[in-house]
């Protein structure tokens, strides 16, 4: 497969790692979650989906989500499944 240098997996892991910095986005409003949980958001940094990568990217969000899953295997990110989905 060709992909162009803006795709490979280095530039790739370096947009994902600049969305996720704590202070890239504002942290939400969201008073259902306990103040430990808020802190959690402002020390972790923002949440991204496959749909926040494929729009900064500028690619389909399966090939976002592949993206999202090959960032976390190299520690750039990671998944919170939990109840609150922090």
């Amino acid at each position: 497969a060709v992909q162009g240098a803006q795709h490979s997996e280095l530039q790739v892991c370096s947009r994902i790692s600049s969305m996720v910095a704590p202070g890239a986005a504002p942290v939400p409003d969201l008073p259902h979650l306990t103040a430990a949980a808020q802190e959690a958001l402002r020390r972790l940094g923002p949440v991204v989906t496959a749909s926040d990568v494929a729009q900064q990217l500028g690619c389909g969000t399966a090939l976002a989500a592949e993206h999202l899953t090959m960032a976390e295997s190299r520690g750039i990110l990671c998944r919170d499944q939990g109840p609150e989905g922090l």
